[in-house]
């Protein structure tokens, strides 16, 4: 028969045995730092050290080209650290949104939205299809694309215009907003 565990009272306080002090987590950290800046070194010593094996293994065009393909590789992994990312949140205005497009079509003949299919609004592309399925809930073909417009994408913006998404080559009338189309608050899968 297993143990079944006391609930503590008000006055009784939980005590963990294998807690740490603040000096003995200051020392763990710095010792696992030590590590990382030694393991920093040693990857950095094998690259420069496998650099010059391929530089006297391959011609001088090919490892010049290698070189390129290298410094292009490092400034594509650390160019988002540096804070080119964090401008693009701090825009004041979206030009370009999230959005939900659902075709008004709710007949059997209705067309399927897959994806790349272009979103007109008053008959000009701002946008496309990115994924698309049929909705079994609201009975039409719904989607997620993006839509641009230069002075930022607003509500009122999605609501004023004349929205269809072209498919085959043909302009289905459509309804757009920026959420969800069934349970917007998650209100039917909290409850």
């Amino acid at each position: 028969m297993t143990e079944v565990p006391s609930r503590l009272t008000a006055d009784e306080e939980l005590i963990d045995e294998g807690a740490r002090s603040t000096d003995e987590l200051t020392q763990a950290a710095a010792e696992g730092l030590r590590w990382i800046a030694y393991a920093r070194v040693i990857i950095e010593v094998v690259l420069f050290a496998s650099a010059v094996l391929l530089a006297r293994m391959m011609p001088p065009a090919a490892f010049g080209i290698f070189a390129v393909i290298v410094i292009v590789q490092e400034l594509a992994v650390t160019m988002p650290m540096e804070g080119v990312g964090g401008a693009l949140v701090q825009r004041p205005t979206l030009t370009r949104e999230h959005l939900q497009v659902m075709l008004q079509d709710a007949s059997v003949n209705a067309p399927l939205l897959y994806h790349e299919e272009p979103i007109l609004r008053d008959g000009v592309i701002v946008g496309s299809v990115k994924s698309g399925a049929w909705g079994h809930r609201l009975g039409r073909s719904i989607g997620m694309g993006y839509a641009s417009c230069e002075a930022g994408v607003t509500r009122e913006w999605l609501e004023s215009g004349r929205w269809e998404v072209e498919v085959a080559c043909r302009p289905y009338a459509a309804s757009v907003q920026l959420q969800p189309w069934y349970d917007p608050k998650n209100e039917r899968i909290k409850s």
